[in-house]
């Protein structure tokens, strides 16, 4: 199997898995799965109230898109620059999440294990021919 598969392979269970491992712990103690992470996320757009907040609103909350659209991007053949935009976009906008949290919460193994998949995913579509 080649090598670009093999991290793909990887990249995708790992992102899978991380929707179920805790990811951000509240002060109270609350810890959020991934996917209720996800959802959380998501909610907000019933507070967004600026066009400002519009924009920043959906460069986080379209994360889980972009790298869906990477890994649909791997069976299908796409543009290059389609491939480098969703690139580009996963990687700046996953780490984007760091800084929506407040002070207040702590990031857990869940946030950096979906890291390491979109890491992986992005590295094996640029090593695909």
């Amino acid at each position: 199997m080649e090598k670009n598969k093999i991290l793909f392979l990887i990249g995708v269970a790992l992102y899978l898995i991380s929707f179920f491992q805790p990811t951000v712990q509240f002060s109270l103690g609350v810890q959020l799965l991934g996917w209720e992470s996800v959802l959380i996320q998501w909610s907000e757009i019933l507070v967004v109230s600026t066009t400002g907040d519009y924009f920043s609103y959906l460069f986080i909350a379209l994360t889980n898109f972009w790298i869906v659209g990477l890994i649909i991007g791997w069976f299908i053949d796409e543009h290059k620059i389609i491939k480098y935009v969703l690139s580009a976009l996963a990687l700046v906008s996953s780490f984007g999440w760091l800084f929506i949290f407040n002070d207040n919460s702590v990031i857990l193994y869940g946030y950096y294990i979906w890291i390491l998949s979109v890491l992986l995913i992005v590295v094996s579509r640029f090593l695909r021919k």
